[in-house]
């Protein structure tokens, strides 16, 4: 019998990797060192409240319905998507708030109260936010890369330019919006790839063209689910899915995987190897011939962290939505301190998601989670 394709690491891209295979027919062994998969998407639960440890947003769901499908799933009969309307709610030390609705009369009269002249701004930023989307999505999102040939494709090539790579997002927002919040707002999409609006580049701007014009869904339930229904279709397709099974080395030999080795000792022999964690890790710690990519991915930055607390409070406020983000007073300051600096800022931004907001089963009746 031939050898299966192992994945170390049951996250989001192990199990769709896992779907991928198994639908192409090949014998595939997913590996997770936890009690269940999801990576950073998990799960706790604890006194009648259920708490989302990782990402709590679902935009593109097209995407996760590509993946069931290949498992002979419907996203709809797997998932209830729940549409965010607003999307978020914006707060500053001044009292100004902002909702980020969906429906675009609503979201551009938002934008008039705070600057008339930046609802043409806006509609323009959408515009040249899709046209770096378009530029992007067929040969950076879609396309494997599989060498230097991918690479020098010559529509590649012609869209590097397209993506506006050579202007930070914090200069390339300043040309669409007056408003200080407005820039301040737009300025925040840089932090979901952990990265600063000021050195990140404006390709980055095609993410809130993303969420405005495709829309922000939570999953009813808690996002968790969309694990649990990956999990389900991986299954489905007769992946082998151990948990509880932490991987200590990919064995490597005459220069080719053969396999992998787990914690208890037992050596699993593989056709490939698929690792589903941070590089780092993988390299420096499951890899020992892999060295010298080890030292060079140790020199590289990595992106910035968030402090994360999962409070069940024991009454509702209404003046939350299902996201709320508390700006600090001085954005620039708070990325200097973190980046420049690497100290904490002392006023900083808060994001505080309260999803029992939209799904009440998350939390136990009159709290919120």
């Amino acid at each position: 019998m031939d050898l299966p394709v192992v994945i170390v690491g049951g996250g989001l891209g192990g199990l769709s990797a896992a779907i991928h295979l198994a639908a192409a027919g090949r014998r595939v062994t997913l590996l997770e060192q936890n009690e269940r998969v999801g990576g950073k998407l998990n799960l706790i639960e604890a006194g009648g409240f259920r708490f989302d440890t990782g990402p709590s947003l679902l935009t593109m769901p097209w995407v996760l319905g590509a993946v069931l499908e290949r498992a002979g799933a419907r996203l709809e009969d797997e998932l209830e998507l729940v549409p965010l309307d607003p999307a978020c709610r914006y707060l500053w030390p001044d009292g100004t708030r902002f909702d980020a609705w969906h429906t675009l009369p609503r979201l551009l009269a938002e934008i008039e109260r705070l600057e008339p002249a930046d609802v043409a701004g806006f509609l323009r930023f959408m515009a040249y936010g899709r046209r770096i989307y378009d530029a992007a999505a067929e040969p950076f999102l879609l396309t494997p890369f599989t060498g230097l040939r991918d690479m020098l494709r010559p529509r590649l090539l012609s869209d590097s330019l397209a993506i506006d790579p050579l202007r930070t997002v914090d200069h390339a927002v300043r040309a669409f919006f007056r408003s200080p919040y407005l820039r301040q707002l737009f300025n925040r999409y840089a932090t979901y790839t952990g990265s600063s609006p000021y050195r990140a580049p404006a390709t980055f701007n095609m993410i809130p063209y993303v969420e405005f014009s495709q829309g922000a869904y939570h999953v009813r339930g808690g996002m968790y689910r969309i694990a649990a229904a990956l999990e389900r279709a991986a299954r489905r397709l007769e992946v082998e899915v151990r948990t509880c099974a932490p991987v200590t080395e990919i064995v490597v030999r005459d220069g080719r995987v053969r396999g992998v080795r787990l914690a208890g000792g037992e050596l699993l022999g593989a056709s490939a190897v698929i690792a589903n964690a941070d590089p780092r890790y993988v390299y420096g710690r499951l890899v020992p011939a892999a060295q010298r990519v080890a030292r060079r991915l140790e020199r590289l930055e990595l992106s910035y962290s968030g402090f994360a607390l999962m409070l069940g409070v024991d009454r509702a406020y209404p003046e939350l939505a299902h996201h709320n983000i508390f700006f600090a007073r001085d954005y620039r300051q708070e990325f200097a301190a973190i980046v420049d600096r690497r100290v904490p800022y002392p006023d900083p931004t808060i994001y505080v998601c309260a999803p029992s907001v939209t799904d009440a089963q998350l939390a136990p009746p009159g709290m919120l989670n």
